[in-house]
């Protein structure tokens, strides 16, 4: 099994680096190397806002010191990760759909000689992983 997925593995990889397949990757990278940043940038923004806030709701009016205060912090920032990452890979998986589309297509024809799948326009290609 394991000598199964390694040979596939390398036959991708050859099919990536030799056929110029690689191009097809540059756009999803390029956006996950910026959203990435900016949701959690988001996850940071909403916890430094809103961690003192919700450490005061739920302790009162008492005294709160600035440890807990950064607790709380850290709790709202771990707790918006998991939202954050679920958009994340959703938005990625939307913008990268024409382009996997492309580079199975090229890939299957390179491998079987033809390819069976039709051709899609990129909204069709896009509207496909929303469904999912």
């Amino acid at each position: 099994m394991f000598s199964l997925t390694k040979n596939v593995y390398l036959k991708a990889n050859h099919i990536i680096w030799s056929q110029g397949c690689w191009r097809y990757l540059l756009a999803p990278i390029g956006l996950s190397i910026v959203l990435a940043p900016a949701l959690i940038g988001v996850c940071v923004f909403l916890a430094w806002q809103f961690g003192p806030n919700l450490a005061h709701y739920f302790l009162g009016d008492r005294e709160i010191s600035a440890l807990v205060e950064h607790l709380f912090r850290l709790l709202i920032f771990v707790l918006g990760l998991a939202p954050c990452y679920i958009a994340f890979r959703g938005l990625v998986m939307i913008c990268y759909a024409p382009f996997l589309d492309r580079l199975s297509n090229r890939a299957e024809k390179l491998v079987t000689g033809s390819c069976d799948e039709i051709e899609r326009s990129t909204f069709e290609a896009m509207r496909r992983p929303v469904a999912m």
